[in-house]
């Protein structure tokens, strides 16, 4: 059996480990998702075994799209039986990495006689002795709580839970932090993990720290444990804020060092968080033989770790930090996942539609907004699908078509039954059953009259299907339409951004027509390939949307949005209360994407006789809004450096202010210029730009 197996969450399978390699190792095929809500470990490890082989044997193994989505789905899967584990459980987590001896300690904690032993009598290669669990039958105390590994290779790939023999606590042994397994497991390891610190009613943390990897290569060592801190509290803030929940430990500590000199070398590095942490340290000597007074006993440390304060949100704590590599992943598998999702439901394969909608509620604690878009899509497009259904099952009913309807609302019943978590609103049980009776009731009331019955019951339909026809039409055009790259529209505000309120406003009823018409500025495209469609809200967040609230919001974006700086020349006093014209109420604004044809280098007056009717020339808050808001959802930057482009905006009549310019974005920086003169009507009439700067035209639609 592979070592991989002994070491696996799955090591209490005793009976498994007598498996040949053939029979357990071998794929052997897509996994059956129907019975999942009755946790299988056996059946769990027969489908992943060669797979979490493969990862663990070598990271950097690509498998196949399907392969990793079940890799990752049965891994959550099993992290939510460990989850269901912690509750009512004062859980204490100990993290660090590889060959910190996190698992040395926690059977040191949990009672274990340990003794060292020569790498030769465990079947290793090696100079130095390793120290293990000592078994009852050779004289030891209890059984090896946690495998000890005694290479460089982590043993723990998941979450490790194990139960103290006292019942006082329950230990978790961490993967090593900073070690890479491969998208699949780092990604499933991040939910498990933030999933097991959730479910748990009390947590503390233990971080353990190697001192040879310390003295070996000092700057590497402290590093490292500054990263873990951030990666688990998110910074300095984080740490400060629960330090009394948390305690340092350095493991093979020499014996003649003690901790004053131990937090001078750490101290040293002169780093906040090493400093709110080296107030936490211990040393420690698992096998018990050091006359060191500053080296705890198993029972001061158990007694340090009682004192320690429960992390009271532990939805703080733990910010999943992803690789580039690991995100990319983590997005290819979710949008795939979409798509099966969508496939199963028309499939009827409702049982591994809900156990991917359930993966898909474990992804979304990784906190990334293109994951939970997918989830949200993945719901509304199985909403939209049991609406049909209903619609359908309704026109079988006023049509008379009773047995299609009866096999119809069957099928509702078996929908209702596995998402009725989900959508059990939408679909009402008794009101799908009272519609059946009373249409059935009518059908025999009327039955005498057939032909008028008929006539009316087909007019009802027609229309009803006609309706709900263009319903699904519009609905399909409009939904696609704020999809697209170039609208940015109120879903769009509340994905990039930490919005909690805002004004808001449907999509104009004549959207379509005007975007597929062709552009008067381009008569070669349409206006959809020419413009930005972008929602202006009057107010974000409870405040007047100007130009400072703006910059303040995009200091908060949400994770993964693109992101710039917003430099202007403007005095404070100015641009603070500049608001867009009209901006008592929310309006969508249609500007154009490039300076209108012949406008560049020309006086305002010129530039402004090219714009066609309805068209007018956009403020400078119009204009910032829809460059950077385009930036943001595309990553591409309009009116840029190369070749360095402004756009000119409305002239503001405020104190000697003349006229704005919007542009020049380039990779940092998004630029909004005023330009101050004594003598307005001169920069109005007669002032000429330089070549960077033309005219880009805008329409509203309130």
């Amino acid at each position: 059996m592979c070592d991989f197996i002994e070491h696996s969450p799955f090591k209490n399978l005793k009976s498994l480990r007598r498996l040949s390699v053939d029979e357990n190792l071998r794929y052997i095929g897509p996994f059956s998702y129907e019975n999942l809500s009755n946790f299988d470990q056996k059946k769990l490890l027969k489908h992943i075994s060669s797979l979490l082989e493969k990862k663990l044997g070598d990271p950097s193994y690509e498998l196949p799209l399907q392969q990793s989505i079940e890799l990752l789905v049965l891994s959550i899967k099993y992290g939510e039986h460990i989850a269901k584990q912690l509750v009512n459980k004062e859980l204490i987590v100990f993290i660090g990495n590889t060959g910190s001896g996190k698992s040395t300690l926690i059977n040191y904690l949990a009672g274990c006689t340990m003794e060292k032993k020569s790498p030769q009598e465990l079947g290793l290669k090696g100079m130095s002795k390793v120290i293990v669990v000592k078994s009852p039958k050779n004289g030891g105390t209890i059984d090896e709580l946690m495998p000890i590994g005694h290479t460089k290779k982590s043993q723990t790939f998941m979450p490790q839970i194990e139960p103290d023999p006292t019942k006082k606590f329950t230990y978790c042994d961490c993967p090593g932090f900073l070690d890479n397994r491969g998208a699949e497991i780092n990604i499933a390891n991040a939910v498990n993990i933030k999933s097991a610190l959730n479910s748990a009613e009390k947590v503390k943390i233990c971080i353990l720290v190697n001192y040879f990897s310390l003295q070996a290569d000092r700057s590497k060592g402290l590093t490292d444990l500054i990263e873990i801190c951030t990666n688990l509290f998110g910074g300095k803030e984080g740490i400060e804020r629960n330090k009394h929940s948390i305690l340092l430990g350095i493991s093979k500590v020499p014996e003649d060092l003690d901790t004053f000199h131990l937090k001078e070398y750490l101290l040293d590095e002169n780093s906040p968080t090493i400093k709110i942490l080296a107030e936490q340290l211990f040393l420690y000597d698992p096998l018990d033989q050091s006359k060191n007074a500053d080296f705890l006993s198993r029972d001061a440390l158990i007694d340090k770790i009682k004192k320690l304060s429960p992390i009271q949100n532990t939805e703080e704590i733990f910010k999943t930090v992803l690789t580039h590599s690991d995100e990319s992943k983590l997005l290819e598998i979710s949008n795939k996942m979409r798509e099966i999702v969508k496939k199963n439901f028309l499939g009827t394969n409702y049982g591994k539609v809900l156990t991917l909608i359930k993966s898909f509620e474990r992804l979304t604690l990784i906190n990334h907004p293109s994951v939970q878009n997918h989830l949200d899509e993945c719901k509304s497009n199985i909403l939209v699908c049991i609406q049909l259904k209903i619609n359908e099952f309704k026109v079988h009913c006023l049509s008379k078509r009773f047995k299609e309807a009866k096999k119809v609302k069957s099928e509702l019943v078996i929908i209702r039954k596995w998402f009725e978590k989900y959508f059990a609103n939408e679909m009402d049980a008794k009101e799908i059953e009272s519609f059946y009776e009373v249409a059935v009731k009518n059908f025999e009331d009327h039955l005498r009259n057939e032909d008028e019955m008929k006539k009316r019951l087909d007019k009802v339909t027609n229309e009803m299907l006609r309706q709900e026809r263009l319903k699904k039409e519009h609905f399909q055009r409009m939904a696609e339409i704020e999809l697209e790259p170039f609208v940015f529209g109120a879903g769009d505000w509340k994905n990039f951004f930490e919005i909690s309120q805002m004004d808001s406003l449907p999509l104009p009823q004549n959207i379509l027509e005007v975007l597929n018409r062709s552009c008067p500025y381009w008569p070669q495209k349409k206006v959809r390939e020419t413009h930005l469609l972008v929602l202006i809200p009057s107010s974000v967040n409870g405040l007047t949307l100007n130009l400072n609230n703006f910059i303040e919001i995009t200091k908060h974006p949400k994770k993964g949005t693109n992101m710039a700086n917003i430099s202007s020349n403007h005095d404070d006093n100015i641009t603070g209360n500049l608001s867009p014209a009209g901006t008592s109420s929310p309006y969508w604004l249609l500007m154009t994407k490039y300076l209108i044809p012949g406008s560049r280098d020309q006086y305002f007056d010129v530039q402004k006789s090219f714009l066609k009717d309805g068209y007018g020339a956009p403020d400078f808050l119009e204009a910032v809004l829809a460059i950077y808001l385009h930036f943001v959802k595309t990553g591409t930057r309009l009116f840029s450096d190369s070749p360095l482009t402004y756009t000119r905006c409305k002239c503001l009549a405020h104190q000697s202010t003349s006229f704005t310019k919007v542009g020049g974005f380039d990779p940092d920086n998004l630029y909004v210029w005023f330009d101050y003169v004594i003598n307005l009507t001169f920069i109005l009439r007669v002032g000429k730009t330089v070549n960077t700067t033309g005219l880009a035209a805008v329409r509203k639609f309130n």
